[in-house]
């Protein structure tokens, strides 16, 4: 198992949307994963370790969609890379690990709200409303980002010294 070569090497004028064009200084980590439970040979998933700064980068979208052009770099022994996009889970509930006076901290800030605006509401939001089930690490955000009811209730409360005691 492994991903086939690819080589556009003589047809670079028809890649439309560039690519990367990498130095002997770009240094990279060969790496292996388990993706979707089937084992990649070493050498054929890599980390950009030394990062990148190119005009390219721009053209790149922050979220890839289904039918995204590919996103190339060619290596300087002429070996072509393809990007895969690849899912980033959240974490977004109590830590069992965490000290008892941080169970909160592995929670979302603000729902998830900022991932909703970046892929223009692709993404739903995250949170939850308060329950006695996670009411010790349900935290209110304060974050502009914060995801919030779509409609604001209107309701009627009778000011009764029996319903200020309730509340």
């Amino acid at each position: 198992i492994g991903n086939p070569p690819i080589d556009f090497t003589g047809y670079e004028q028809y890649l439309t949307n560039g690519y990367f064009t990498f130095s002997n200084s770009d240094v990279f980590t060969s790496t292996a994963s388990h993706l979707f439970s089937y084992p990649l040979l070493e050498g054929q998933e890599f980390i950009l370790t030394s990062g990148l700064s190119d005009e390219l980068c721009e053209s790149i979208p922050p979220v890839s969609e289904e039918f995204d052009a590919p996103v190339l770099g060619k290596l300087p022994n002429g070996e072509w890379l393809v990007w895969s996009p690849s899912i980033l889970l959240e974490d977004n509930g109590p830590s069992i690990n965490a000290p008892a006076n941080d169970i909160a901290s592995a929670t979302l800030e603000d729902g998830g709200g900022a991932a909703v605006i970046l892929t223009n509401e692709k993404l739903k939001c995250a949170n939850v409303p308060r329950t006695f089930v996670n009411e010790d690490t349900c935290v209110l955000s304060t974050l502009s980002t914060a995801c919030k009811a779509s409609e604001l209730l209107s309701v009627d409360v009778e000011m009764s010294t029996e319903n200020v005691k309730k509340f």
